[in-house]
């Protein structure tokens, strides 16, 4: 999943795959649920984004923030766990995930 992300999506920026809202995975997951139609006449896509939210929310961090990094949180590190600006960390999710929400994906908690 990870891998498709980072080939279509284009968010393996500086070495770095970012999970925020500015420039990262919540931020195209965002947009790509703001487009309902689109999403209803295609079913694998809205299961891919489904699939997306689900694995964002998988790579919490035990204090709550959301990970910077996913290459980092996948290998166990947590190193920017501290970073809680809009466009890092949960600050920014938040609004993905609100989205998600009102869009009626089911959120996985």
């Amino acid at each position: 999943m990870l891998t498709m992300l980072v080939k279509f999506c284009r968010i393996d920026l500086f070495n770095y795959i970012f999970s925020g809202s500015g420039h990262g995975l919540a931020g195209i997951l965002q947009v790509l649920m703001s487009f309902p139609q689109f999403l209803q006449s295609d079913p694998s896509s809205a299961e891919a984004v489904q699939r997306s939210v689900d694995f964002l929310l998988t790579n919490c961090l035990r204090e709550g923030n959301m990970a910077v990094d996913l290459k980092e949180t996948l290998a166990g590190s947590e190193s920017g766990k501290y970073l809680v600006h809009w466009c890092h960390g949960a600050a920014g999710s938040f609004c993905c995930l609100t989205v998600s929400w009102c869009s009626n994906f089911r959120i996985l908690l």
